[in-house]
């Protein structure tokens, strides 16, 4: 995942000499449990190749995606998760008592705790994480920008990076046929999509090309704090006009239906389908302000359906 490499890169240039000991764990010093894998250690075990690189570990991945729908309300947030497992793996490995990392299940349900001293234990600033965060995420998909790929087009190493990234940040099964309707050149105008992310609007719409998907850029709304970006939206569109809010981020969610300026204007969705914790969706469930929605409703909401108000 994009936000997970740019947390660990993040990282690496936070904390070089204690990431750098990241390379010398085995996935069962990392906290990868028996459950993950089977019993069969060497599905998280790295190459020669990976670890000369200095690549994300295949545990720190997969433990990062577990803990991800927690932990990462925020770049810094996540570049702080990835220093603390590793920072547990490490310490384990050396304790002579036999102690353990925390496991991924303990890390999310004290994040809450946990993130509040984590800055002053490695010594950072939440400020100065965010931008380590955004610098390495903007390098990351550097090779899907539309200002790099003209000067790179015979650049055979930037198009395999191109097509690891595409790769690596597909749509959803589903989504694509979902959007289809309404980023087609004869949609009715009653809908408009818009996609908010903390990803420049090129990489959206190079994401969503790459699948036969067409946006224009001012359907892209950057931007890391959804309640930001949907007063953003609600500032341009007709009161008339209700918004439909889908995300897949349950405390976005709860802080927009918390917001009463929003009440009369917006109706919020929870994506099942999306990146999150099942008690996460359990807590959203009782949420009266907010649906649970899967792929098969998502179809049928987002299929234009011309009205006097409309709905964005």
């Amino acid at each position: 995942h994009a936000r997970a490499e740019a947390a660990f890169r993040a990282a690496c240039e936070k904390w070089p000499s204690e990431m750098s000991e990241v390379l010398e764990l085995t996935p069962n010093e990392g906290g990868v449990r028996k459950a993950w894998v089977g019993g069969d250690w060497s599905k998280f075990a790295d190459n020669a190749e990976e670890k000369a690189s200095g690549a994300m570990p295949r545990w720190l991945q997969e433990k990062l995606r577990i803990i991800a729908p927690v932990v990462a309300t925020t770049g810094g947030s996540l570049v702080l998760a990835v220093r603390l497992c590793v920072s547990e793996a490490v310490a384990a490995k050396r304790s002579q008592s036999g102690s353990r990392p925390l496991t991924a299940g303990e890390i999310t349900e004290n994040w809450e705790e946990v993130f509040h001293v984590l800055h002053g234990k490695f010594g950072s600033r939440p400020e100065e994480l965010e931008g380590l965060f955004a610098a390495e995420l903007e390098a990351l998909f550097a090779p899907l920008s539309s200002s790099s790929s003209s000067q790179h087009l015979e650049d055979a190493d930037t198009e395999k990076q191109r097509e690891a990234l595409l790769a690596a940040n597909p749509l959803y099964q589903g989504i694509e046929l979902a959007l289809s309707p309404l980023l087609s050149s004869d949609a009715p105008s009653a809908t408009r999509l818009y996609i908010a992310c903390d990803r420049p609007a090129a990489v959206v719409a190079e994401v969503l090309g790459a699948v036969g998907l067409h946006l224009a850029e001012e359907q892209v709304v950057e931007s890391g704090d959804a309640l930001e970006c949907v007063k953003r939206l609600a500032a341009l569109e007709s009161p008339a006009r209700t918004i439909n809010i889908i995300d897949d981020n349950a405390e976005a969610l709860r802080r927009v239906t918390n917001d009463l300026s929003l009440v009369s204007s917006t109706r919020c969705f929870f994506a099942e389908w999306g990146y999150s914790t099942p008690s996460q969706r359990a807590t959203v469930a009782a949420w009266p302000r907010v649906t649970l929605l899967d792929v098969v409703a998502l179809r049928q909401l987002l299929a234009p359906i011309e009205h006097p108000g409309g709905s964005a």
